[in-house]
């Protein structure tokens, strides 16, 4: 099975439950430690979430800064990599709403990603044209396509982060994937359905 369908986090072990009733309790130290691991995905969330580099870092400061005032709101029901995405998310789409204009997509790539210090490379030109795609997406689908196909959540698990059904989140999902297509078609990053059957 694969990390898709067993799902990105799993229940916390002895040392996190540790972690996260020390923070809860005001230890800045254990929450420091509780949320580590987990900054530079919450980084590239926000990323590809907004395209720009400056802001995705304050959203991310921000969400921890809330999952921190909260965290006694969490319930160890779901994984706390879970519930502190679901505040990510939220927090990006708080941003995202309050936004009057899309923004400009950042010139660098996000953390960990290619072509930093060097001249960009088509690969990294493509990339950013992706990115560009992405963030011309509603939010609401938007969340969903970056969870789902960039973090590699399970479809459950993106129904907790965003608050809704499977269902719900497959046919977000699915609009989302056919406007990136048709997006894709029109910069000829895809083959047309013309051109498939021509070549045959």
């Amino acid at each position: 099975m694969d990390e898709k369908a067993q799902g990105r986090f799993k229940p916390l072990p002895s040392s996190e439950t540790e972690l996260v009733v020390r923070a809860s309790r005001g230890d800045g130290e254990a929450f420091a430690a509780l949320v580590e691991p987990y900054q530079k995905r919450l980084y590239n969330l926000a990323f590809r979430m907004t395209g720009h580099r400056e802001e995705a870092a304050d959203l991310v400061q921000d969400a921890l800064l809330r999952a921190y005032t909260s965290l006694k709101s969490f319930r160890a029901q779901a994984a706390f990599g879970t519930w502190l995405y679901k505040v990510a998310t939220n927090v990006c789409l708080d941003a995202l709403r309050r936004r009057k204009r899309q923004p400009e997509i950042s010139a660098k790539p996000p953390v960990g990603g290619e072509g930093q210090g060097e001249d960009p490379s088509p690969a990294w030109e493509r990339r950013q044209i992706i990115q560009k795609a992405v963030t011309g997406l509603p939010p609401e689908l938007r969340a969903a396509v970056v969870l789902r196909d960039i973090q590699g959540f399970a479809y459950e698990e993106i129904a907790v982060i965003l608050g809704l059904t499977p269902e719900n989140v497959k046919t977000r999902i699915h609009r989302g994937r056919a406007l990136l297509r048709q997006r894709f078609l029109e910069l000829e990053l895809l083959p047309s359905v013309e051109g498939r059957t021509a070549s045959k």
